[in-house]
C-alpha cells in the first residue's frame, strides 16, 4: 500500500479472528501492522471458539509488540471512529479488516467522513 500510495498515511484497524490464531501468528500480525502509521486493534472475533474454554489473550500485548506510540486496543466502534475522524486527513488510506463485525465499522466509519467532508472515498 505504501509503495502505490507514497506519502500517504496508512491507518490499519485490524479485528483479529481466533484467540488461536492471534497466539498462533502474533509475530507475524506485529511485523505486518508495524507497518502502517498508525493501528487500532478491535476486540478479537471468536467465531468457533467463541464458547470453548481457551485461555484469553490480552491484545495489549500485541499492542506493545506493534509499537504503543502507533498502536493502541480500543473495543468500542464510537471511539473508533472517533478517533479515526480526529486523526485522517484528505488522501489518507483507512484498512478495516477482520472476519467478524468489521465491516459494520467500515460503514459507519466511511459514513462519518462523508459528513464531516468532502473527501474522495472509494
Amino acid at each position: 500500500i505504501k509503495v502505490s500510495h507514497p506519502g500517504k498515511k496508512v491507518f490499519a484497524i485490524f479485528e483479529p479472528h481466533q484467540i488461536s490464531r492471534i497466539k498462533l501468528f502474533f509475530h507475524e500480525f506485529a511485523e505486518a501492522l508495524k507497518k502502517a502509521d498508525r493501528v487500532i486493534i478491535l476486540k478479537p472475533f471468536l467465531g468457533r471458539e467463541a464458547n470453548k474454554n481457551i485461555e484469553p489473550i490480552n491484545v495489549e500485548t500485541l499492542v506493545n509488540e506493534i509499537n504503543p506510540d502507533i498502536a493502541e486496543y480500543i473495543e468500542d466502534y464510537d471511539n473508533v471512529c472517533n478517533k479515526i475522524i480526529n486523526e485522517v486527513e484528505n488522501g489518507d488510506i483507512i484498512m478495516v479488516f477482520g472476519a467478524g463485525e468489521s465491516y459494520k465499522l467500515s460503514r459507519k466509519i466511511i459514513n462519518m467522513l462523508k459528513e464531516k467532508s468532502n473527501m474522495k472515498i472509494n
